[in-house]
Formats: C-alpha cells, sequence, structure tokens
C-alpha cells in the first residue's frame, strides 16, 4: 500500500503518458489489432466529451453493469 500512496506523489504531467503508453499497449496486445487502438482512441474522445459537458458517469456506468442482466432476466420472465 506504500507504493500506491507513492504513486499519488507523482506529478500529472509524468504519470499522464505513462497511463496514455499503458493504455496504447495493453489494447493492442489483446488482440494484436491496430484497430484496438482506434477503438480504444474514439471512446476516449467520447468519455472526454461526456466529462467536458458534465455528463453524470454514474448512470452510465450503472446501465453499463445492469443492462445486460436486465435484458437477461427480462426474456426469461
Amino acid at each position: 500500500m506504500r507504493f500506491f500512496t507513492r504513486v499519488l506523489m507523482v506529478p500529472k504531467e509524468y504519470l499522464f503518458p505513462v497511463i496514455l503508453v499503458l493504455c496504447f499497449i495493453g489494447a493492442f496486445a489483446t488482440n494484436t489489432s491496430s484497430f484496438d487502438i482506434g477503438v480504444m482512441l474514439f471512446f476516449g474522445v467520447v468519455g472526454y466529451i461526456l466529462l467536458r459537458s458534465r455528463f453524470p458517469i454514474a448512470p452510465l456506468i450503472l446501465g453499463f453493469i445492469l443492462g445486460p442482466l436486465l435484458e437477461t432476466y427480462l426474456r426469461r420472465a
């Protein structure tokens, strides 16, 4: 836990590029496809636009998590 608290003290100017590179590597390593990097960039831009327009994030996350469960149980009913 002490290591993770030290990460919070790193300035954002250094931390942001490292996180961005790790996201690119993770997106490419999943299927070794550059399409995945494009999808990651697209949803990153969509997320930034939603953040700038003050769209509430909590209902969106709940919809992504509970949506498939609701659809499954509605079909069963």
